[in-house]
């Protein structure tokens, strides 16, 4: 069962929760935390480990004192648990995290109403841009590449290959059921979406099942508990 989690930001600009927080994460979390120059990424790679480590709670375990090993292409994993899998991701004010059993990822994009949508010419594969262009209004067609992209990125994302697989080597399939085109590997990969106010959300793990909603983790009524 792939488990999914939300967590709002917002509470974060209060120095004091801030600090109390910090206190929960491990020093290397820390230390990403505080390379950032703005608040805001700060913030986020926060909320970020405060995910991990509540995830990593329902194991049994405690986040702030497990050692990460990171593949080649950074994503981090825990040796001592191999089946143990999760990633996170964050944009704007929201972080989201995914544990399972089997590879996973997970994708979370504000959508903005400027995007140029000639990029989708230069990331997507032909299938997905006419998927886009199937549209008539602007809205709708922007929608739709956003729904691709968070979709696209969950999935590079499970197979721990990051951006060093082009965007347009790979296709997402949208009908019925979302499925992908990719030679990475011969493994079968299942999707998850959610849509939230002004932002779209995509998970992909080799986990079938999913929990049927995002559970939304509060910093105060769950982290400092």
């Amino acid at each position: 069962m792939v488990k999914t989690y939300i967590l709002n930001t917002e509470k974060l600009y209060d120095d004091e929760i801030f600090q109390k927080c910090m206190k929960k994460i491990s020093d290397c979390r820390k230390g990403k935390v505080l390379a950032y120059k703005f608040r805001k990424d700060k913030n986020s790679s926060l909320a970020a480990g405060l995910l991990i480590d509540f995830g990593l709670s329902e194991f049994g375990l405690k986040g702030k004192n497990i050692l990460f090993t990171y593949g080649k292409n950074g994503k981090p994993s825990i040796k001592e648990y191999p089946n143990i899998h999760f990633n996170v991701s964050h944009s704007g004010n929201f972080a989201i995290a995914a544990f399972a059993g089997k590879e996973t990822g997970c994708d979370i994009e504000k959508t903005e109403k400027n995007i140029d949508l000639k990029i989708s010419e230069m990331f997507f594969c032909p299938s997905e841009c006419e998927y886009i262009n199937s549209f008539d209004d602007k809205d709708s067609k922007i929608n739709a590449f956003y729904r691709l992209w968070v979709l696209k990125e969950s999935f590079i994302k499970a197979t721990g290959c990051g951006l060093s697989v082009p965007l347009d080597s790979f296709c997402i399939n949208i009908g019925e059921k979302i499925t992908v085109e990719q030679q990475e590997n011969k493994n079968e990969y299942f999707f998850r979406e959610h849509n939230i106010d002004g932002y779209k959300i995509a998970f992909c793990s080799e986990e079938k099942d999913f929990t049927d909603r995002l559970l939304y983790v509060d910093v105060v009524k769950d982290i400092l508990r």
